[in-house]
């Protein structure tokens, strides 16, 4: 495009009083989509013919559809950037392209533009809760393991993470399908194989650094999961130090 097209082109622009949309106004949409926002979305009324220049001279709903193309495929890429796969983005942007070919008039272009943004928003926002349900769960696995030689509860860990035992018990249970519980006895009793196979401690001994209430509890959670007791396992597994 040279010069001479893209000046008349904004005195065309200014003759006719177009409100063009800035930047800034844009972004602010795309940062919505980007921290998941559906509720500050959804109050995003229709965009009115005004706010945005008429590339398509003397067809308003072809201009309006160019317009619902571009932010579409804008979408898309915001979502990707944020973390979305690709395949999912895209298969989400072949939708709401599906649902703009059956648009017939201006209002349900402008429908579809609405719930695209909407759609995005929902996409983000479950994105970014499962992502955050993600990284609570590793970090409680990491205070687990690092923790290992004291006594471990639910509430402590909790405590450590900022966030309520209750809801660190069922996001933990929906993630490894077992309860945080269990992941403390399971990473205990490796920890005890270790030291039964490779240190001289007695038994007692190994039960009192792993924090177990008694040497019998620590015996009947040994054979929980091994299926023998520490005593067996020592005798068939012990390595002695040279």
């Amino acid at each position: 495009m040279d010069q001479r097209t893209r000046t008349n082109y904004r005195m065309k622009i200014e003759d006719e009083q177009i409100d063009n949309h800035t930047f800034a106004e844009e972004d602010a949409i795309w940062q919505m989509i980007r921290e998941g926002k559906v509720e500050s979305v959804k109050k995003i009324r229709q965009l009115s013919q005004s706010a945005y220049p008429l590339v398509i001279e003397h067809d308003v709903k072809k201009n309006e559809e160019y317009m619902v193309v571009s932010s579409i495929a804008t979408l898309a890429r915001v979502a990707i950037s944020v973390g979305i796969t690709s395949a999912e983005s895209f298969l989400l942007s072949d939708l709401m392209l599906r649902e703009l070919s059956f648009a017939k008039t201006v209002n349900e272009v402008h429908d579809v533009m609405v719930e695209a943004y909407v759609a995005y928003a929902e996409l983000v926002r479950d994105h970014l809760e499962t992502r955050s349900m993600n990284n609570y769960v590793e970090d409680c696995k990491k205070d687990i393991i690092k923790n290992i030689f004291k006594a471990i509860s639910l509430s402590d860990i909790a405590k450590d993470l900022g966030i309520q035992p209750a809801y660190l018990s069922r996001l933990f249970s929906e993630h490894e399908g077992q309860t945080v519980t269990a992941f403390i006895h399971e990473q205990k009793i490796s920890v005890a194989k270790n030291m039964l196979m490779y240190s001289d401690r007695s038994i007692a001994e190994i039960a009192d650094y792993l924090k177990f209430n008694s040497q019998s509890y620590f015996g009947k959670l040994f054979k929980k999961y091994t299926g023998i007791t520490p005593k067996v396992y020592r005798d068939t597994h012990h390595l002695p130090e040279f």
